[in-house]
């Protein structure tokens, strides 16, 4: 029954089934997969007035996935309308019938965005805002990001320097509008850096085949026999009255012999403890599943004793995880909604097509 809701799930009905999951008795399945959907035709969705009937809660999660195929500056136009649409029903809602012979005093067609409060709006997009990627927007003084800054929307970081008062010689959006992707001395906002969107992870490929000729990743090689024994996973009984002993030790055996796989040796190479705890998570889940148990009886805590000398520079670690990238240099790509719910259905999100392909094998 959850697969037939599943197949049948269009941009015109993935609000209401979001609806009917959040309902006592809904399917954990049918959330995740509405999740998935909206993140992979989130273009779509935000362009029409379909985005208006979405639930903040679902928006929330959906801005929580690293595989939102969306540009970041549309997320913010997209998150900003859906405020605006927000703001004016509230304002009809409080001053109704002040008019006669009208329902409402306010009109939408009429209301100028001049007049809406932004104050109230930015309250309104406390929980949506902060999960746009402000970092990784393309241009970095586009015009829709600077209009969001004049209305108070989003707050300048003091460490942010997208004009190039810092570095007039490199970092004027004359000269390179997008060197702040690049600039390691600045903090980033967001640990998990831009998010995968296809055309990122198609022009990694056409990169990795121009600079690794023979397939190979030079810096993930030299640092994958040693990581085994400094990547230390602990299993944490959250339900002793359930979980035995023996149980939990074979639920490590098998964390253990799935860690032990070189993908999750490469993201460890990557030096992105981002990357690094979805892959453990995703182990969790998948261990869990095969034993048909519920997902939060336990978890899995990750030691790394890696020396600093055997890792990437810090500065990567708000960066996709290209190490792994490699493995897929002569792989079909494909972000569908099908392969996001695949692996969104176990909990947090993680690289499909590459996790996918791994676990295939296992």
């Amino acid at each position: 029954c959850e697969d037939a809701i599943v197949a049948q799930m269009s941009i015109e009905t993935v609000g209401s089934l979001w609806n009917w999951t959040c309902e006592p008795g809904g399917s954990a399945y049918v959330r995740r997969h509405c999740i998935a959907f909206l993140c992979s035709d989130f273009s779509r969705i935000c362009s029409s007035h379909l985005l208006f009937e979405l639930e903040e809660d679902l928006l929330k999660n959906c801005l929580l996935s690293d595989y939102v195929q969306c540009a970041e500056v549309k997320i913010l136009e997209a998150v900003i309308r859906w405020g605006e649409h927000e703001l004016m029903r509230r304002m009809e809602e409080r001053e109704p019938n002040l008019i006669a012979n009208t329902s409402h005093s306010i009109s939408r067609k009429g209301i100028r965005r001049s007049e809406l409060n932004d104050e109230e709006l930015k309250s309104i997009l406390a929980n949506l805002l902060p999960l746009v990627r402000i970092d990784y927007i393309l241009p970095p003084f586009h015009q829709s990001l600077n209009a969001a800054y004049k209305r108070g929307l989003l707050d300048r970081s003091p460490h942010v320097d997208l004009l190039g008062q810092r570095y007039p010689d490199s970092r004027s959006p004359d000269v390179n509008p997008d060197a702040h992707w690049f600039d390691h001395s600045v903090p980033r906002r967001h640990s998990a850096g831009p998010r995968l969107l296809l055309p990122y992870i198609i022009e990694v490929r056409k990169q990795l085949k121009r600079l690794c000729r023979n397939g190979e990743n030079v810096s993930c090689t030299l640092q994958q026999e040693t990581l085994a024994d400094e990547l230390q996973l602990f299993v944490n009984n959250l339900s002793p009255e359930i979980i035995s002993e023996n149980l939990k030790l074979k639920i490590e055996r098998r964390v253990k012999e799935l860690a032990g796989g070189d993908l999750l040796k490469k993201i460890s190479c990557c030096g992105c403890s981002h990357h690094l705890e979805l892959a453990i998570e995703q182990i969790r889940l998948r261990v869990l599943r095969e034993l048909n148990m519920d997902d939060d009886c336990v978890e899995v805590s990750c030691i790394c004793s890696a020396s600093e000398r055997n890792l990437l520079p810090h500065y990567y670690s708000s960066q996709p995880t290209v190490a792994v990238a490699c493995d897929v240099v002569n792989t079909d790509i494909s972000l569908s909604s099908i392969a996001l719910s695949d692996y969104d259905k176990r909990g947090k999100s993680c690289l499909p097509d590459v996790l996918h392909n791994e676990a295939t094998t296992l």
